[in-house]
């Protein structure tokens, strides 16, 4: 060797060098996956533990118990309410569904360990359900009862409560006889003029959940 020559890595300790930091790498990914994994679910059971003191009377919301906002539907209809859990603002977490028949559902969402209201229906006219499509979940609230109608408002929430899109596709048929839509029929998305084939493509693009069959609790 010659004197004041730097002695450098060989190929081998080189390769050596690259799989190890590749190695560590990969093994730090994997550490980091599963400490996020292990935070989101405790959030999600500290979620579901907020739901269930909620659903035993055993926390209030404004005030009011989980029986008292829905004592009505004993008073009304004769029957208890029914709870489901779905993720309606793709945060990865279950809100809790409650079906209040007729009117939809209310849905709650815990933010920073307390629980809020999200959305909810307001009478027969504005129904309260949850719809897929072009890949979100959406909140909806629609008007499929009544003569002359038929309305439906979709709403995509972020994992804050905020509203990040908002869609309307109606059509209108005030004069029909048979009360059923036909081409000379009013139609609009989001308040714009569509075509009667317009509309119902727009229709068939977002499904209806029902979480009795998909995630019921």
């Amino acid at each position: 060797m010659i004197i004041g020559e730097t002695i450098g890595d060989s190929p081998q300790l080189s390769h050596r060098k690259g799989f190890m930091m590749t190695k560590i790498k990969v093994l730090i990914c994997i550490a980091t996956a599963v400490i996020m994994a292990a935070l989101n679910g405790c959030g999600m059971a500290a979620d579901d533990k907020i739901y269930e003191q909620f659903i035993n009377d055993e926390l209030e919301l404004d005030g009011r118990t989980f029986s008292e906002i829905f004592s009505f539907m004993q008073e009304d209809f004769g029957m208890d309410p029914t709870t489901f859990y779905y993720d309606v603002d793709e945060d990865g977490k279950d809100e809790l569904l409650v079906s209040t028949m007729f009117y939809g559902y209310n849905i709650y969402d815990v933010r920073d360990g307390e629980l809020v209201l999200l959305d909810c229906g307001d009478g027969t006219t504005a129904v309260c359900g949850v719809y897929k499509g072009n890949g979100h979940v959406y909140v909806s609230h629609s008007d499929f009862t009544h003569s002359g109608r038929k309305l439906l408002t979709l709403t995509r929430y972020d994992k804050k409560g905020n509203v990040v899109e908002t869609i309307s596709i109606n059509a209108e048929y005030w004069d029909s006889e048979d009360d059923v839509y036909d081409e000379n029929s009013d139609f609009t998305y989001n308040g714009q003029k569509i075509t009667m084939q317009e509309y119902e493509d727009y229709m068939n693009s977002y499904v209806f959940i029902d979480p009795d069959s998909e995630k019921a609790n």
